[in-house]
């Protein structure tokens, strides 16, 4: 299948690393395109190739109407049966500013005067496309390294259809923004408080048969399953390419590690294709 990413989101979100990660992964990559060109350069690239194409395009977006522009794009392309999705790279003020000051390369709106200005008018124009967008990554806590390595997940296998990445986390590490769904699974009985449990993971037996022992853990897994085979339908049914479901407990080891496992097992016996990510269990 001819696939097409486009890369967009907030400066210094992370555009520059994730159009050299595409390249790596063997993508054709583009930067800094504006939006009414990418269809143009995309049948071009296309006259000229019999073989199916894998094209990264980091997508320069600067006014409402090159916005409407991708949209109108994403839903040409599809139509034609490209795989199309737009990912939208975010991180949060602080980290922008820090990102800014250590490059000392000029915000694109720079002219609003203040650094936080300019990163909150940028925030606001893009607000319909990170609503809008197939993919939400967000690079406050992540590395080039990091980044590179959660866009190979997402790409560099051929997918079609909705993957649904399911993800561990600890709440004192910070609740991941880009999730669709967050649970609080703090409620559990943490194994934490056991000595012989304490230094193992969620993704040992023994951790997972005290979490499951929880007199209401079937009903609470099956209260679960019902709200995501209802959504993930309705969200493949939109052409929606990824589903983004997030457990967190408090340090992300135990609870809601078993819990993620649990429904990725599930989903993954329903047929459908799953990334299962334990984010502090992740070096």
């Amino acid at each position: 299948m001819n696939r097409i990413v486009l890369i967009t989101g907030l400066a210094g979100a992370g555009r520059t690393t994730s159009a050299d990660a595409m390249e790596d992964m063997g993508f054709y990559v583009m930067e800094n395109l504006p939006s009414v060109m990418i269809k143009d350069v995309v049948d071009g690239i296309k006259e000229s190739r019999e073989d199916e194409i894998s094209l990264a395009i980091a997508v320069d977006l600067r006014d409402q109407r090159s916005i409407e522009k991708l949209f109108e794009t994403r839903a040409e392309l599809r139509e034609q049966g490209y795989s199309v999705h737009i990912v939208f790279l975010d991180a949060d003020e602080d980290t922008i500013v820090r990102r800014f000051e250590q490059t000392r390369r000029p915000h694109p709106y720079m002219s609003t005067g203040a650094l936080t200005k300019a990163i909150e008018k940028e925030r606001e124009l893009l607000s319909d496309v990170l609503a809008e967008s197939d993919v939400h990554i967000d690079t406050t806590v992540t590395n080039p390294t990091q980044l590179g390595q959660q866009l190979a997940t997402l790409f560099k296998d051929e997918n079609s259809g909705t993957t649904i990445v399911v993800n561990s986390f600890g709440f004192k590490y910070g609740a991941p923004r880009d999730a669709d769904f967050v649970f609080d699974v703090r409620f559990l009985p943490n194994p934490f408080w056991e000595t012989k449990l304490k230094d193992m993971t969620g993704r040992e037996s023994q951790v997972q048969e005290y979490v499951r022992g929880f007199d209401k853990y079937q009903e609470y897994i099956s209260s679960i399953k019902n709200i995501l085979d209802i959504s993930i339908i309705e969200f493949s049914n939109l052409g929606k390419g990824f589903v983004s479901v997030s457990f967190g407990c408090t340090g992300g080891y135990h609870r809601s590690v078993t819990v993620a496992q649990d429904v990725a097992d599930w989903l993954e016996a329903s047929g459908r294709k799953v990334i299962l990510v334990h984010r502090e269990l992740e070096d």
